[in-house]
């Protein structure tokens, strides 16, 4: 009779084969060729931030005004007058009376920012998308 003979040879191997490393250092690579041009462009993407923001308010402003409300009466620079838009013009009289002209979720500071790319020019605010070169951010 055969006897069966317990194998000295070790089947089990440990560690990770040159695939896997290749292909998780393909992985890392490609996160981080996503990851990084976020990380180079923080200026870039705040003056792209502050310009939708002024040109929402403008936008806004202009709105209000067609419905019989201006924003600018009473205020002495633009900054003044996106914090009132910031905080709601509700309209008093016509056809959308009642209606409330705001732009929520804006804070102070990116409200400064955007009234840099704006200016008050006849009563109206006028959107200005290539004004400062610099930011206070």
């Amino acid at each position: 009779m055969n006897a069966s003979i317990p194998s000295t040879k070790n089947t089990t191997t440990s560690g990770f084969s040159l695939f896997e490393l290749l292909t998780f250092v393909a992985i890392i690579g490609i996160m981080a060729s996503m990851v990084i041009p976020f990380f180079g462009n923080q200026d870039q993407i705040q003056q792209a931030t502050a310009k939708r923001n002024a040109q929402s308010f403008c936008t806004l402003a202009n709105s209000a005004s067609a419905a019989g409300n201006n924003v600018t009466v009473g205020v002495i620079s633009v900054e003044d007058a996106f914090k009132r838009l910031a905080k709601g013009i509700t309209i008093t009289r016509g056809s959308f009376k009642g209606s409330v002209f705001k732009l929520p979720n804006i804070n102070e500071q990116e409200i400064k920012n955007a009234s840099a790319f704006a200016k008050i020019e006849n009563g109206e605010l006028i959107y200005l998308p290539h004004s400062p070169a610099v930011l206070s951010l």
